[in-house]
């Protein structure tokens, strides 16, 4: 049984640190959509580039104005 939990938790540990490396990912590609709309990069293009959706750009967009 000990093994099991060992095992449980090394798996949980492995897809928190996944999931942890994911979501820096996307928010460092988030921060640099304003960098890029002052550099006149249409949406789409941003999109591209970074790897995201126009609907994560257009809301990246937005919060950056609020």
């Amino acid at each position: 049984m000990l093994v099991r939990l060992d095992q449980a938790y090394l798996e949980w540990e492995r897809e928190t640190l996944t999931r942890g490396r994911l979501e820096g990912e996307l928010k460092g590609k988030l921060k640099a959509v304003p960098a890029l709309l002052a550099r006149s990069f249409r949406v789409e293009e941003i999109a591209q580039i970074l790897g995201l959706s126009v609907d994560q750009v257009a809301q990246a967009q937005q919060a950056s104005t609020n």
